[in-house]
């Protein structure tokens, strides 16, 4: 979570830059939104979490060879969260934390949740598709950083 800046010049600066962004994702008018910058204003867009078979299960080591979908989602993953700032990657070792994967779903490694939902399991993601599906998440919480943390003046 990014903290707000305290000088003014520099909150001036802030907003303009939040107002710029939340322009390109809403066709909300941004000229009569106000933005309380005392409080914490940004907050994290989603966090990608993966699940691999591949690599260190509890005490052994499971080679790459078994699971390439595995290493090809991780690199995937990385190359288009490169693109966007406030996306967090975690990476899991899958049978260490078999519970919450089954739970979500993710019964076949590599798994790939976003924000705790399953997004896909036993391939590599469509590369379109989950640029889709995280450009959307974003515009969700653009809108709801607007509606919840940022009252608007009339």
């Amino acid at each position: 979570m990014q903290s707000a800046p305290r000088d003014r010049r520099v909150k001036q600066k802030y907003c303009r830059n939040l107002y710029k962004d939340l322009s390109l994702f809403t066709t909300l008018d941004t000229s009569k939104i106000h933005i309380d910058i005392g409080g914490t204003c940004c907050m994290s867009a989603g966090t990608i979490t993966l699940f691999p078979i591949a690599g260190k299960q509890f005490f052994f080591n499971v080679p790459d060879s078994w699971c390439e979908e595995c290493d090809l989602t991780h690199q995937l993953i990385q190359k288009i969260t490169a693109d966007y700032e406030d996306i967090e990657i975690e990476v899991k070792p899958w049978i260490e934390n078999l519970p919450k994967a089954l739970r979500r779903g993710g019964w076949h490694p590599p798994v790939v949740l976003i924000d705790d939902k399953l997004f896909s399991q036993g391939v590599v993601p469509n590369d379109r598709k989950l640029r889709e599906y995280l450009d959307n998440l974003l515009v969700k919480n653009k809108r709801q950083l607007l509606q919840k943390e940022c009252p608007q003046t009339p």
